[in-house]
């Protein structure tokens, strides 16, 4: 019994090493998120700023250059979607990992108290 604690003692301190590396990625990952968030707000910023030019620049007849920089930033900004997505798509999948290893710690820490509740009512038996 006292092997079987031991073992579940080193199984949750490597699920707490685990938890550790999922809450930091967790936390980078959410810092890659709002970094991401603000490059979007700024490009679509960037956008709205581009399309409001296109009626002062097709007064002054530059139609031909328009387009195109029209194009540039709206690229911009689906690739700056595209990466923010799979941002708090990797976010979510931290997230969902760092719920699960919480649970499994839960669960292993029960498991250990119950072992070590056996164990000393074993001792607390054979002492007798």
């Amino acid at each position: 019994m006292q092997k079987e604690l031991d073992n579940l003692k080193d199984i949750l301190t490597f699920e707490k090493q685990n938890l550790e590396m999922a809450i930091y990625d967790c936390d980078k990952f959410s810092s890659l998120c709002n970094e991401k968030d603000a490059e979007l707000k700024a490009a679509l910023t960037e956008k709205r700023s581009l399309e409001l030019r296109i009626p002062k620049l097709s007064s002054q007849g530059s139609k031909k250059t328009i387009p195109k920089e029209l194009v540039d930033a709206n690229n911009q900004v689906f690739e700056k979607i595209h990466e923010e997505l799979k941002a708090r798509s990797i976010f979510r999948t931290a997230e969902e990992t760092k719920k699960r290893l919480l649970s499994e710690k839960s669960s292993l820490e029960e498991k250990i108290v119950e072992l070590e509740k056996k164990s000393s009512e074993s001792t607390a038996f054979f002492h007798q």
